[in-house]
């Protein structure tokens, strides 16, 4: 699977759960692989960046506060997510708790795959 069609599996795992996703288009992306969106109950807004990493090259706090700058991109966005395949390193979810950053590595990927039984 490359990046791209794992963007899309992101993307479909989200719309299992109720949301509306689209994949960016890479050329044009600032950033955001998923932007998915919500109106039931409420309104909300989710921008997410998809990693198709492997655990030798994990995600690291440098990259959490990159991807952190996603919700000021965007008037409306609720919050940013940063999905993997792989892990994050310990500076990169102590970075994510300061900032308000989702994060989903591979065991929780898989996890959240076989939930919604997809």
């Amino acid at each position: 699977m490359d990046d791209y069609e794992f963007e899309h599996l992101v993307a479909d795992l989200w719309e299992l759960q109720g949301w509306d996703a689209d994949v960016e288009q890479q050329s044009a992306d600032a950033g955001v692989d998923v932007r998915a969106t919500q109106s039931s109950p409420y309104r909300r807004k989710v921008l997410i960046q998809a990693k198709r990493y492997s655990d030798d090259n994990p995600v690291t706090g440098p990259n959490v506060q990159q991807y952190a700058a996603l919700k000021q991109q965007e008037p409306d966005t609720d919050e940013s997510i940063i999905v993997t395949t792989g892990r994050f390193t310990g500076s990169a979810e102590d970075r994510a708790k300061d900032l308000n950053v989702k994060l989903i590595d591979g065991k929780g990927l898989v996890d959240l795959i076989g939930g919604l039984g997809a």
